[in-house]
């Protein structure tokens, strides 16, 4: 009787166990397809570039929405010809259609470059994406020391997380970024180049 009781409890905890790991099983399945959701719809109703960096530029969804492909042709900021060369920037300006009831963010980049930067001299790549007519602005950084030579690649997390307001219309706001410094070395020089191949953004969506 007492082994009866035993094998009574023991199937219980198994039967408990067994509910407990499908609650979560479907409960992560449920989280995972609702991060992944995109409204049917989507498409890039145009695109404008300004800067010293770009003036023209493309844009395209890729991933059924889920990105951004961005083309924009290569600049730089170099050591050369002064500090107004030391900063270079492209701005794009993007306008999303997509139906109603819906938020987006750009929450993360990859974009390809490459610097060639002296010993003590610092390099900068960054994207930063804000919203027209809203506070915030969600940026990610790659910081780059001399001495370098050779490619690189950002590839990060936006932050802070921004998304479109409920119910407004408004342009998606991109800029990529890059700087160098010489930290006053003398005799030292570096360039820090960014674009001429596609860089993706990545969209979050999620419901009002």
């Amino acid at each position: 009787m007492e082994q009866n009781a035993i094998r009574s409890i023991s199937s219980v905890r198994t039967m408990a166990m067994a509910v407990v790991l499908l609650l979560a099983i479907l409960l992560n399945m449920a989280a995972h397809g609702e991060a992944q959701r995109v409204p049917r719809g989507v498409s890039v109703g145009g695109v404008s570039a300004v800067g010293s960096g770009c003036s023209s530029a493309t844009a395209r969804l890729i991933g059924r929405g889920k990105s951004i492909s961005v083309s924009v042709n290569s600049f730089e900021a170099t050591t050369t010809g002064g500090l107004a060369k030391q900063r270079n920037v492209c701005t794009l300006s993007l306008s999303l259609s997509y139906p109603s009831g819906w938020q987006v963010s750009v929450s993360s980049v990859k974009a390809s470059g490459s610097a060639s930067l002296s010993r003590g001299v610092r390099g900068l790549a960054r994207a930063s994406f804000h919203v027209s007519g809203a506070m915030g602005t969600a940026s990610a950084s790659l910081n780059i020391n001399g001495a370098y030579n050779r490619g690189f690649t950002l590839a990060k997390k936006l932050s802070p997380s921004i998304f479109v307001t409920c119910g407004l219309s408004r342009d998606i706001n991109i800029m990529l970024e890059v700087r160098v410094n010489t930290g006053g070395a003398r005799g030292a020089s570096g360039v820090v180049k960014i674009g001429g191949s596609p860089a993706i953004f990545g969209l979050t969506w999620r419901r009002c």
